[in-house]
């Protein structure tokens, strides 16, 4: 644990030097034209926990509607009900949400797995959790259009960079990327660590963004 919670801050500090420099238009846009839809895939049902809530778009979204988010790092000028805090060591009493979200947060834990856990924990019997997660995606047809495509267009630094995440996401090894990540799910992996915890329902893939809705009993 004294290693994971090591790696974790070390992550942390990549993040937040990351969001100084990262485009925040940028984001902002690409975050505006999956919300939408990761909310038409949820089914919400309050209270509401946002693990990873960052500057809290989803609880935006939602109206604030008996929604409170946790996060290890409090930014941005929105004011909204959040405490400082981690996903492995949630401050809450057992069976305290109907409905728990992670947008974009499982990758940036010390402790996934212990994270699965306390989630599991805080939710009712019959809650759920909805993930949003990019996802290094492990089906053929996926990986090599993007080599074609990269090829059509005579990408070459592209093709290269795509060749690298396919071997990556072939044999699970990963860089660093500097980003304040921990670990780089592949759409198995991600789904293997949930279903140790949940019941996984309907599932959508965009791109690299996976959408899964799990099921607590």
């Amino acid at each position: 644990m004294a290693s994971d919670t090591r790696l974790w801050k070390e992550a942390l500090r990549e993040f937040e030097d990351w969001v100084k420099w990262r485009d925040v238009a940028t984001t902002q846009a690409e975050s505006e034209q999956l919300l939408p839809l990761f909310l038409d895939f949820c089914n919400i049902t309050p209270p509401i926990l946002d693990v990873g809530c960052g500057n809290g778009d989803f609880g935006a979204a939602t109206g604030w509607s008996q929604y409170v988010g946790i996060d290890p790092l409090i930014r941005g000028q929105r004011s909204f009900p959040r405490i400082r805090g981690v996903s492995e060591q949630l401050p809450f009493k057992s069976n305290s949400f109907a409905t728990v979200v992670a947008l974009a947060s499982l990758d940036h834990l010390a402790n996934p797995d212990e994270a699965m856990r306390e989630i599991r924990r805080v939710i009712t019997s019959d809650g759920a959790l909805f993930i949003w997660q990019d996802v290094r995606r492990t089906d053929a047809r996926f990986r090599f259009g993007r080599v074609l495509a990269y090829l059509r267009a005579k990408d070459i630094s592209g093709l290269f960079r795509s060749l690298s995440s396919n071997m990556k996401a072939l044999t699970g090894q990963h860089a660093e990327d500097g980003y304040g990540h921990t670990v780089h799910f592949t759409d198995a992996s991600l789904t293997a660590l949930v279903r140790r915890y949940f019941y996984v329902g309907r599932t959508r893939m965009i791109g690299r963004e996976m959408f899964l809705e799990c099921r607590a009993g």
